[in-house]
């Protein structure tokens, strides 16, 4: 006959159970955790984390303490170069240029919520490396969720917005709007709200469709790269946002570079400007002509 367990075998096995649950879900965790304490040491191209061609790092420090804080991969032209090669393949595929605002607004809320998630993280990182109040930190990282929430409803508006018809003067033409993300945008930031200021930058250039090479300030790197990680666990697709960290002020490194390439710079709703398509009616229906112009 099989013998009844007592109440303390009950337990052990329960307790056990609970324990190797544990084990999984913790394990499951840090395989998916894209942002830990450590600092990034790698640049962020097509996707992957990727030392800098040139295998240089550059030193950045506490300002509240002028302690060493890490060194952080220094970019230079030929990163660049990858980098707006990576954007403009993603671009011209349209593997995220060619999504509706209502795609890419779910992928941009699930940012958001990752922000939230990684915020004892981020806010940590933050006030190190800017030198300024924990508190403060925390509020950055808030405003940085409620950033990427704010242009995810904008991205849905603007497929309201597609098609959208101006009055004519001549009745021969019919006149429709159709707003569309204007390419790669260099995006540079400087180091006073960090990650924020990235926010301002990347929220609204994914929003409209645009891939984006961004170059954090040399004083305040790391938690751009950590967002790079975030976007891409959210599901943005590789190549679409690379992140370049690197000195700027020199003629190898990042900024003046990056301006010379064939990107666009980004300011606010830039991203998506409205282009004119002109629609023949009456006597050319038949054969549509349409002129895009930059507005």
């Amino acid at each position: 006959m099989t013998r009844a367990l007592n109440r303390c075998e009950i337990l052990y096995l329960v307790l056990n159970a609970t324990i190797a649950a544990l084990a999984r879900y913790l394990c499951s965790v840090a395989i998916k955790m894209s942002v830990t304490p450590a600092l990034r040491s790698q640049l962020f191209i097509g996707g992957k984390f990727v030392a800098p061609q040139g295998g240089k790092t550059f030193d950045v420090f506490n300002p509240a303490t002028e302690e060493l804080l890490g060194r952080a991969p220094l970019g230079e032209t030929a990163d660049i170069d990858t980098a707006v090669k990576c954007a403009r393949e993603s671009f011209d595929s349209g593997v995220w240029s060619s999504l509706s605002g209502a795609q890419r607004a779910v992928v941009l809320r699930r940012v958001s919520v990752l922000v939230k998630q990684y915020k004892p993280i981020l806010s940590e990182k933050e006030a190190r490396n800017n030198g300024k109040p924990h508190r403060e930190a925390e509020w950055d990282i808030d405003d940085v969720s409620g950033s990427f929430d704010y242009y995810a409803d904008l991205a849905e508006q603007l497929d309201a917005k597609q098609g959208s018809k101006i009055a004519s003067p001549d009745a021969r033409f019919d006149i429709a709007l159709q707003y569309q993300p204007v390419g790669v945008v260099g995006a540079i930031v400087p180091w006073n709200y960090p990650l924020l200021m990235c926010a301002w930058k990347l929220a609204p250039a994914l929003a409209s469709g645009c891939s984006v090479v961004l170059k954090p300030s040399e004083l305040t790197p790391f938690t751009a790269l950590d967002l790079a990680a975030i976007i891409h666990e959210a599901g943005v697709p590789p190549g679409v946002l690379n992140v370049v960290t690197g000195l700027g002020v020199t003629p190898s490194c990042g900024q003046t570079h990056l301006y010379r390439q064939r990107s666009n710079r980004c300011q606010g709703h830039d991203c998506c400007r409205p282009r004119h398509q002109e629609y023949f009616s009456r006597t050319r229906r038949q054969e549509p002509n349409s002129h895009f112009s930059r507005c």
